[in-house]
């Protein structure tokens, strides 16, 4: 059973952490959490993500977990409206939107966020811009940790009457370094650290090296688990949480389980290049012995497998979704997201390179196929040209695809549905038709 509610672990821990807290006020808190969590938008941001990234007998790293993720601009076009009394201070930007213009709709693509006049900086305000490396009165942006920054600052605000100050940097670090893939892990860390010291120093807390170091090594394991899927043995959780993301990354979805064809391609292809950029070691944290340095590296090699692999699978769908885009032409159908009844195994095709068999040969790569999708296309696409020729193709029509998408007119379809098809040969220009009419995972329905 899928959980939706978050009021025991957060009563558990609350229980060990503040006991004086009132029994009504932790329903309250955790009723935000449920709220914020369950965005009408949200697909992988939700609540059993929290309580996964919860799952600890350490009290901290439980509030670590649930309230990591509060706050997901991007997705739910600001701030949850749960919190926006929490977060009265902050004022959220949107594409094409002044600061003074607020009757333009909810875009999901944020500029930036402004803090505002209407409160006074607390200490705890102070604390999270210390830890975030944000100065006061400055503008927040993704690349800072924007969501992060006002999650622990929500986090900071609610629980700021029961906890002690330890306590409260202690969680205020932990959602802090759940900011991923940063290109200096180490040196991030360090700057955490440092910026611990000064607060310490500053408000007279008594923070020892020992407390440090242990403050650090649970927010390290709070991070690891967040990303965790990355370097997962079996790709099945990979795969699942690359697309639901990919899911939650489509703007104006018609509903929680369909998206118009051209909106998920543009999803499709951001996220491929995302996961193309991304660094194996840039995923998963280490300090002191947490994890131990062959937990660290086992997890190192898996990340750098698992990328690979699903960068090929993305490839193969971008290329299929391009191709039934092109045949399409002008029309703008809606796409099925839902699973299909899974394919049997004597249906694979035998000429496979050595890089689709190891994807496709083995348990692991079977399972998440039965979850994902129905159709051959993929394995097809493998089998006729191997990987590394898949993804050049993959980036060729990508190329083209770029060229047309800044207007979206019916005549820049036409010639975008012209350059595709005629990049191939004869016989791959056929087979891309078949591609189009046969694409099992994609049930094809007229968007109203």
């Amino acid at each position: 059973m899928i959980p939706t509610r978050c009021g025991d672990r957060l009563s558990a821990a609350l229980a060990v952490l503040a006991p004086s807290c009132p029994a009504a006020e932790v329903s309250r808190i955790a009723a935000l959490i449920d709220e914020a969590m369950s965005g009408p938008d949200r697909a992988y941001h939700t609540l059993p993500h929290a309580l996964m990234v919860a799952e600890s007998d350490d009290p901290i790293e439980i509030l670590i977990g649930l309230f990591h993720d509060i706050v997901q601009l991007e997705v739910d076009a600001g701030i949850p409206p749960c919190l926006e009394g929490v977060l009265d201070d902050f004022r959220v930007i949107r594409a094409g939107e002044s600061s003074g213009d607020l009757k333009l709709p909810r875009s999901r693509q944020i500029s930036e966020v402004l803090p505002t006049a209407g409160r006074v900086p607390d200490r705890w305000t102070v604390a999270v811009q210390a830890m975030f490396r944000v100065a006061p009165g400055s503008a927040l942006k993704r690349v800072n940790g924007h969501n992060e920054f006002l999650s622990a600052l929500a986090a900071a605000r609610l629980l700021e009457p029961w906890l002690d100050a330890v306590t409260m940097i202690s969680l205020i670090a932990g959602i802090e370094i759940t900011i991923p893939f940063r290109n200096d892990p180490e040196g991030s860390l360090q700057a955490l650290r440092d910026s611990i010291r000064r607060l310490d120093q500053e408000n007279h807390l008594g923070l020892d090296t020992e407390q440090l170091d242990a403050l650090t090594r649970r927010a390290v394991r709070v991070a690891n688990r967040d990303v965790r899927s990355f370097g997962e043995p079996d790709l099945a959780a990979f795969l699942g949480d690359t697309f639901t993301l990919l899911m939650e990354s489509c703007p104006s979805r018609d509903s929680v389980s369909s998206v118009q064809i051209d909106i998920y391609r543009r999803a499709l292809q951001k996220m491929t290049a995302f996961l193309s950029s991304i660094s194996p070691s840039s995923v998963f944290r280490r300090f002191d012995d947490e994890p131990t340095l062959a937990t660290h590296h086992a997890r190192q090699l898996r990340t750098a497998h698992n990328l690979e692999v699903v960068v090929l699978v993305l490839s193969a769908r971008l290329l299929s979704t391009l191709l039934l885009e092109a045949e399409l032409g002008d029309e703008k159908p809606a796409l099925a997201l839902t699973p299909s009844p899974s394919i049997h195994r004597s249906a694979w095709p035998e000429a496979i390179d050595a890089k689709a068999r190891e994807l496709l040969s083995n348990e692991a790569g079977w399972r998440w196929r039965a979850t994902v999708s129905s159709s051959m296309v993929e394995v097809d696409m493998l089998a006729r040209w191997g990987g590394e020729a898949l993804i050049r193709k993959a980036k060729e029509i990508q190329a083209l695809v770029a060229q047309f998408d800044v207007t979206g007119t019916s005549d820049a379809s036409r010639a975008l549905r012209a350059l595709i098809l005629n990049h191939y040969s004869q016989h791959d220009r056929e087979w891309a038709k078949e591609v189009a009419r046969s694409l099992g995972d994609f049930q094809v329905s007229c968007a109203e």
